[in-house]
């Protein structure tokens, strides 16, 4: 199936498994910058799940489905399809750690 014969249900599924593909073939790109910035990062579930910690922050990423959430607090998570957008907004949390008293 491709173009207009998808279905919903099949399109989301495409979409997904493309951003996967996408985001696991930069995971070295994504290593270098963790560790230029102090982060670890962990990979889990073949690529399905990424850990950042810094100085006890944690951020989950779940490329799949673009939910980026930080300090385990699941009910208040992001939207971010790549890896460009994590790191951008990784940086964002750590100008908001350094700057709050």
């Amino acid at each position: 199936m491709k173009g207009s014969d998808l279905t919903p249900l099949d399109y989301k599924r495409e979409r997904r498994q493309r951003r996967m593909r996408r985001n696991v073939d930069v995971r070295g790109d994504v290593e270098a910058w963790a560790a230029r910035h102090g982060f670890s990062l962990r990979v889990n579930n073949d690529g399905h799940h990424w850990m950042f910690h810094k100085h006890g922050f944690l951020a989950e990423w779940w490329p799949s489905s673009a939910k980026l959430v930080f300090n385990r607090d699941y009910h208040h998570d992001l939207h971010a399809h790549d890896w460009r957008q994590v790191t951008n907004e990784l940086e964002a949390a750590m100008r908001r750690l350094r700057s709050s008293p």
